[in-house]
């Protein structure tokens, strides 16, 4: 076989009816981050009924990755766990929604109209958790192609608060013979090589209770606060610029302090979301926030604060020589009839855990379209767009056979 006649059988062998149902399936389970497993049910399912190898794994409890995979290993009972292997990796949590009365539609419904199907999650994996699915079932169908090499699909939990879902993932014996990977999220059919870290902490200040109408018998902590996060404001880092990143940037996420409005508020938090590029270190940028709040102790012997790591997760880049990255570009090009834009994205995805932690090459790809979003919905005719490409991709990443 070669390409044309592969790309021929795999595309007859995806059904954009099956994307659809599984899509809005899932939107349904209402797979809000800890509330997964319906949704890995539902998977499970799908992939059983396929005649596909499946399982779920339990990274947290009752809280399970689903892992299925084909393999073209010809060895008679060989399941191909050791075989050189792709993966596609989605994940299957989604964020809550806020105001479910200002959607269009409700958000757990998985309303299709117009080509598009609404809900959240859609774009924000659910969409693509399916469209990797219906392409490994494609990939089932055209094992000779596969032959000495398997791909695997994963759908992880927890990615959307701790990633806690992928750390185990990495961790499981089979993952060591996995030599490359697709991370879905919305690019809009960009192939993503590059995109920030993100550095999250929390802060706390610490001040003396008194009664309002002597404030200056107590130590106001939101002061204190407002003085740490005035200079956090203003940090500057010394990095790289980046040819698909932009530069670091902060936001100061939430802010909670006080009691009442008639006490001198004795306590104070914040939580601060900084975003690096590849050049930048969470440790560069911690001890900037250490450096300020020691500062801001010699100014004022009164003033107290604490600092707290939340989260700190590294960059992700690959560069565009890699293998994977030009069969993903080829892929796309072959599917879209068009050379698919080449860059970064600022968010943060798994990419970075697989390919800096456990030495995995990635790139990022998937829809358009906006997470976390209201009214968030996705395109049908992309998601099948993106079946195609996806298999294809594993394809040429994958098979020996030089004709493809």
């Amino acid at each position: 076989m070669n390409f044309i006649d592969v790309s021929d059988a795999v595309f007859k062998a995806i059904n954009r009816d099956k994307i659809v149902k599984l899509t809005r399936d899932l939107i349904r389970a209402g797979p809000i981050t800890g509330l997964e497993e319906e949704a890995a049910n539902i998977l499970a399912d799908f992939f059983w009924d396929a005649g596909i190898d499946v399982w779920l794994d339990e990274a947290l409890p009752g809280r399970p990755n689903v892992v299925a995979r084909v393999s073209g290993v010809k060895e008679q009972g060989d399941s191909g766990a050791g075989a050189r292997s792709f993966l596609f990796h989605t994940h299957i949590d989604v964020v809550p929604v806020e105001n479910s009365e200002e959607w269009d539609f409700p958000p757990f419904e998985g309303v299709l109209k117009d080509g598009r199907i609404y809900g959240r999650g859609a774009c924000d994996d659910l969409g693509t958790v399916a469209a990797a699915a219906v392409a490994l079932k494609a990939l089932s169908e055209v094992k000779e192609v596969l032959e000495n090499c398997a791909v695997y699909f994963v759908g992880v939990v927890d990615e959307e608060k701790f990633n806690q879902g992928v750390r185990h993932l990495v961790k499981t014996p089979w993952f060591k013979y996995v030599e490359s990977c697709v991370v879905s999220e919305p690019t809009g059919l960009k192939v993503v090589m590059a995109h920030k870290g993100n550095c999250w902490f929390r802060l706390q200040t610490k001040g003396k209770a008194a009664h309002a109408s002597f404030p200056e018998k107590g130590i106001n902590a939101i002061l204190m606060m407002m003085k740490l996060l005035d200079r956090i404001k203003g940090l500057s880092f010394d990095y790289e610029p980046h040819q698909f990143l932009g530069p670091p940037t902060i936001n100061i996420g939430t802010i909670r302090g006080g009691l009442k409005i008639n006490v001198v508020p004795a306590f104070c938090n914040a939580e601060v979301d900084i975003r690096i590029p590849p050049s930048l270190t969470s440790e560069n940028v911690i001890a900037k926030i250490l450096e300020n709040i020691e500062a801001l102790k010699r100014e004022d012997p009164s003033f107290k604060a604490d600092f707290e790591p939340l989260s700190l997760n590294p960059p992700f880049e690959i560069s565009e020589k890699e293998d994977l990255v030009q069969a993903l570009i080829d892929a796309s090009s072959f599917v879209l009839g068009k050379m698919p834009e080449v860059g970064g994205i600022s968010f943060f995805t798994e990419a970075a855990i697989i390919n800096n932690e456990a030495k995995v090459p990635c790139v990022v790809f998937g829809p358009t379209g906006e997470p976390h979003a209201l009214n968030e919905n996705v395109s049908v005719e992309e998601l099948e767009k993106i079946t195609k490409i996806l298999a294809l991709t594993a394809i040429k990443k994958i098979s020996k056979r030089k004709e493809l």
